[in-house]
């Protein structure tokens, strides 16, 4: 077991949950251009032990969801992320795994109030919804074996392990030719080029993102997750520049 800053106990290896709104590892000076630019100082001293000692995984364009299987029953179901923007959710909504994640980041409309809606096909639902929902319900049958295992072997204890939904249904997500996939975050670890080492440095995160074209990092560390965006080290870098270079998610499970 793993004791939080809160002293809540977790399962290192379960605690693969990362769809909740993120923290910058540092903060923001001036605004260049349409983005505002890092300084090299850290946004907070819990921000610089996620940098020197926590785990990277590369951080993929696309829209957060989760994966979750009911052993009693056999299921294995797929659910978006929605933001309420600080309004009361509705009876189909249900709380982050990771705790509730509201009223935490942001003011007035800019606040965020995440939580999880099941993909479920229903009558009402237009065309094009209900192609990208039944799309998505496919990704996970085809790949259930698979799928189950990851839950299994990564997700927490109630049966839920995060996923990012990808594609070009979903940001037009670099590498991913389909209209819809699923990629998981505890597959996207960041592996430096042989002989290289991770960035724990503001210098050594700018000269990492410079060889990447990636979208950035995130860093987790004792059950928090932070990010680097490749945008605000350089606001001309690669991702916003030619895109079709960036990397690809380290896999993806699709229904082709």
């Amino acid at each position: 077991m793993v004791l939080l800053s809160n002293g809540e106990e977790i399962r290192r290896k379960g605690w693969r949950f990362n769809c909740g709104k993120m923290q910058h590892i540092f903060q923001f000076g001036h605004q260049q251009g349409c983005s505002y630019v890092y300084t090299p100082e850290f946004a907070s001293d819990e921000a610089q032990k996620a940098l020197e000692n926590g785990t990277m995984y590369w951080k993929i364009d696309g829209a957060c969801g989760m994966i979750k299987y009911t052993n009693e029953d056999n299921d294995l179901a797929v659910y978006e992320r929605q933001d309420t923007r600080g309004k009361e959710p509705t009876e189909d909504l249900v709380p982050l795994v990771s705790g509730a994640n509201t009223d935490r980041y942001g003011e007035g409309t800019k606040k965020h109030s995440y939580f999880m809606r099941k993909v479920v096909l229903h009558k009402s639902d237009g065309k094009k919804q209900k192609k990208i929902k039944q799309a998505l319900v496919d990704v996970v049958e085809r790949n259930r074996k698979e799928l189950i295992e990851a839950i299994k072997t990564h997700g927490d204890s109630s049966g839920c392990l995060s996923v990012e939904l990808v594609g070009q249904k979903y940001q037009k997500t670099p590498g991913v030719d389909v209209p819809v996939a699923l990629m998981l975050h505890c597959e996207q670890n960041v592996i430096p080029a042989k002989g290289a080492s991770l960035p724990r440095t503001y210098d050594e995160v700018k000269a990492f993102l410079a060889s990447y074209v990636a979208e950035g990092i995130v860093v987790e560390w004792e059950g928090e997750f932070w990010k680097i965006l490749s945008s605000c080290v350089d606001p001309k870098c690669g991702f916003k520049t030619d895109r079709a270079r960036a990397m690809p998610p380290s896999r993806i499970y699709s229904s082709a």
